[in-house]
């Protein structure tokens, strides 16, 4: 009996562990990352004297760019953009869309505050500056800063973006 017992359950760890989609946990783990990263983000934002304040009002989130080169955005730095939007708009900040916007033809788009966000290379991290600027008086009201692992990034650059902005060499 001992041993049928035994022999099932390893049947069934078998079977088990074959229909188990080893890659689809891995890429929902590595997703995950973005969504962490943009939670701390926006749990910085949350803590400031002047977040209710900011809450009333609308902003506007403009592309995360390298410190060392502000035309330079990368499909990674693209897809936080995109978790932070849906973050902050979860948290009750007023958020305009202005990709929507503008596919709208809505060319003047105004709003109080705008989220800047850069990014800094290192050789193990990379470093993720977010202020909201008060877009009248250029008054940083809020701000967030995290770093997170270059093989974290990576990882999650590797299944989205097929390794678009790490050399070959690393």
């Amino acid at each position: 009996m001992f041993k049928f017992l035994v022999l099932s359950i390893v049947f069934f760890l078998h079977i088990s562990l074959n229909a188990y989609d080893s890659d689809a946990l891995y890429r929902d783990n590595t997703a995950s990352y973005i969504s962490k990263i943009t939670k701390s983000i926006v749990k910085q934002f949350q803590v400031s004297d002047n977040a209710s304040k900011i809450q009333k009002g609308t902003l506007i989130i403009t592309p995360m760019v390298n410190i060392n080169d502000y035309k330079e955005t990368l499909p990674i730095t693209n897809r936080i953009d995109e978790n932070l939007m849906y973050e902050l708009s979860r948290s009750d900040f007023n958020v305009i869309d202005t990709r929507a916007m503008k596919t709208l033809g809505v060319q003047d788009i105004s709003s109080e505050y705008i989220v800047v966000s850069s990014f800094t290379n290192y050789k193990y991290e990379m470093v993720i500056n977010s202020r909201i600027v008060n877009k009248k008086t250029g008054v940083i009201c809020a701000s967030a800063q995290i770093q997170v692992p270059r093989k974290v990034l990576k990882d999650v650059d590797k299944l989205y973006n097929k390794n678009t902005w790490f050399s070959s060499q690393e």
